[in-house]
């Protein structure tokens, strides 16, 4: 049984709408790169299919999560959380505030191991 159209119509329309915002990021992420020097590397995920992008390729690229929670000075890590809206400034402003508020939470999705939880 197929769809009626103009749930067709709706689905295309998500499509369409996920691939213009995926390509204004990886613009974004490479303007960083360009204009200030950063590496930069993207992944994400949507429907199973994975999309990245990276700044420079090679084998230390991008760092492991180890060579990440050894930095120093200790990253700076962003979750959805860290974008919630409470009145007109966000969560991440915030934070910034109080250097001990710790806002972010990793989890790895493979190992389901939870780093940096709030605390």
């Amino acid at each position: 049984m197929e769809k009626p159209r103009s749930q067709q119509r709706s689905t295309k329309g998500v499509t369409d709408n996920f691939r213009r915002r995926k390509n204004t990021f990886m613009e974004k992420a490479d303007e960083l790169r360009s204009e200030f020097g950063c590496d930069i590397y993207v992944l994400g995920r949507r429907n199973g299919k994975l999309f990245n992008y990276t700044s420079r390729d090679g084998p230390s690229w991008p760092l492991s999560l180890t060579e990440v929670d050894q930095s120093y000075p200790r990253p700076e890590r962003y979750t959805p959380a860290s974008f919630l809206k409470r009145g007109t400034k966000s969560l991440l402003c915030e934070g910034r505030k109080e250097r001990n508020n710790r806002m972010v939470r990793i989890e790895d999705f493979q190992t389901g191991n939870v780093m940096g939880a709030e605390g």
